[in-house]
């Protein structure tokens, strides 16, 4: 810089790169089924917008703190913009530990032979009850749906029919609710191969 006398002046300055935008979604996490967990996203600078995916089983999906429930293992991924448009993003693992002693097939032959007929829940004495076993297709619609049934009782669970007729070979969904002996509620869900 030069005045209007000829007196000049000099500086310099150096510009820093900012920082990157970082997200840490947190360790990943083990609950016993139907337990919630804390899940914690950190920022390395304030965030403009968040969101989780995917949002089921979540308090809240646009929060960097939220509660989850999920009823089988799940992986989150958390996403943020910073207050200058930058994204990142992170994930963490839920795992679910299945309790001891329930055991749930994963097919079964509904074709009158005595064997393997029905679809329900077994097992050890540390439980009392199914308190629900719901069964869905594919599409979402119940097919079956029984409360307050024996651990292991065959007869009482789903027979493989759809309105009193046979349902067609496939995977169906199932949620249940067990009562464990000590009056705790176990949530569990998974698939089961209908064979004809």
């Amino acid at each position: 810089m030069q005045d209007g006398n000829g007196c000049a002046w000099s500086a310099g300055a150096v510009l820093t790169a900012p920082l990157p935008f970082v997200l840490e979604a947190g360790d990943d996490q083990t609950i016993a089924p139907g337990q919630p967990v804390l899940l914690s996203a950190t920022a390395s600078s304030p965030a403009g917008s968040v969101w989780w995916l995917p949002p089921d089983h979540l308090g809240c999906a646009s929060c960097l703190e939220t509660s989850a429930a999920p009823a089988g293992d799940i992986t989150y991924q958390v996403f943020a913009l910073d207050t200058n448009g930058c994204l990142a993003t992170d994930t963490v693992a839920v795992f679910v530990d299945a309790p001891a002693g329930v055991y749930a097939p994963n097919a079964f032959s509904p074709n009158g032979d005595g064997v393997n007929d029905f679809f329900t829940l077994y097992g050890g004495s540390g439980l009392a009850r199914i308190g629900e076993l719901a069964v869905f297709d594919r599409w979402g619609g119940l097919l079956f749906r029984a409360q307050n049934i024996p651990l292991g009782s065959g007869p009482q669970g789903w027979d493989g029919t759809r309105r009193g007729e046979p349902a067609g070979q496939g995977v169906y969904t199932w949620f249940a609710q067990v009562q464990a002996a000590d009056g705790s509620t176990v949530f569990l869900e998974g698939g089961v191969h209908l064979l004809r």
